[in-house]
């Protein structure tokens, strides 16, 4: 299988190593980048921390780079790009630095999280316990 990543702005699959055939890519990545600087502001010196920067790299090697949402829900093999806290830090202040907190994911993934724990306190709930056994399920097959 080839690594393929998803194109935040039109959601179309490309290898991982190229752009995006619509060209599309940079300008997503852009006004990706402005939304986590309105999130990063209200948590400034979490996220521009030397702890976070540490924590995030190792969520990285331990998910090997890949997103394992796009894996286990869709099978796709796309690579991630940030850490994401399953339970958010305004829910439990205490898990910010936990590691078993956090899974590795691409914009388009973390977008339709973020979407998803917006509807409903249900959806979100269910959700972060998907997320939770995914990680686990990941965690014990490597």
């Amino acid at each position: 299988n080839v690594l393929m990543k998803i194109c935040p702005r039109c959601n179309k699959k490309y290898e991982y190593g190229s752009k995006c055939p619509n060209n599309c890519y940079d300008k997503a990545k852009k006004e990706s980048q402005q939304v986590y600087d309105k999130i990063q502001r209200k948590n400034g010196d979490f996220y521009g921390s030397m702890d976070w920067v540490r924590l995030t790299k190792l969520c990285k090697i331990r998910f090997k780079g890949l997103d394992i949402y796009q894996l286990y829900k869709y099978g796709n093999y796309v690579v991630g790009e940030l850490s994401h806290h399953i339970e958010p830090v305004k829910d439990n202040k205490n898990r910010v630095l936990d590691i078993t907190n956090l899974i590795y994911l691409s914009d388009e993934s973390h977008r339709e999280i973020h979407t998803i724990y917006n509807r409903s306190a249900d959806e979100k709930k269910e959700l972060q316990e998907y997320l939770f056994s995914i990680v686990k399920k990941y965690i014990e097959n490597i």
